[in-house]
């Protein structure tokens, strides 16, 4: 039976004293490990056909399949969504025209019936507070606007950008 004594040797002892002594061996000091890991990307809702196929192999025959239902099911999901944000926008910028039309209709009906009154200052008045009023909207959203533009803009030249200093060679060279 292995015996260990207090300094890490093992011995065996031998079943009688004649028997020639076993050679004693110590055990391994240190371990040497190796890793080696690996890190891919790409970019683009669907994944390349290797690791499609790599899916098929391992996790089911169809799996690749069902990946690229799930990318297109997204894809609709997305666009829908910006359907209805379109669809709202040019909902809102035409009760925004018409509430203006009102505005600006019932300003003059007042400046009419003011000048009928004999008050022309009151008229005069009105349209200029008016005049301001919709001159700040339409400043307001232009710049709101531009801001919008440009935030885009940003963010899709981020999105564009590659992300390691090795891929940039290959995009210039390919241009």
């Amino acid at each position: 039976m292995p015996e260990d004594d207090r300094h890490g040797e093992s011995s065996i002892l031998p079943a009688d004293k004649d028997a020639a002594p076993q050679k004693k061996t110590k055990p391994s000091v240190g371990r040497l490990s190796i890793s080696a890991s690996q890190e891919v990307s790409y970019h683009s809702p669907i994944p390349p056909p290797q690791i499609l196929a790599g899916y098929n192999a391992i996790v089911a025959p169809d799996a690749g399949d069902r990946i690229l239902r799930m990318v297109e099911r997204q894809e609709e999901h997305r666009q829908y969504l910006e359907k209805c944000v379109i669809e709202g926008d040019n909902r809102r910028a035409d009760k925004g025209l018409v509430c203006g039309t009102s505005v600006v209709l019932a300003t003059i009906i007042l400046t009419a019936y003011l000048a009928y009154l004999k008050q022309p200052s009151y008229g005069i008045a009105a349209i200029i507070t008016e005049l301001a009023v919709l001159g700040g909207v339409f400043v307001y959203n232009s710049k709101r606007r531009e801001k919008e533009r440009k935030d885009r803009r940003e963010t899709s030249a981020k999105n564009r950008q590659p992300q390691s200093q090795e891929e940039e060679p290959k995009a210039l060279q390919e241009d």
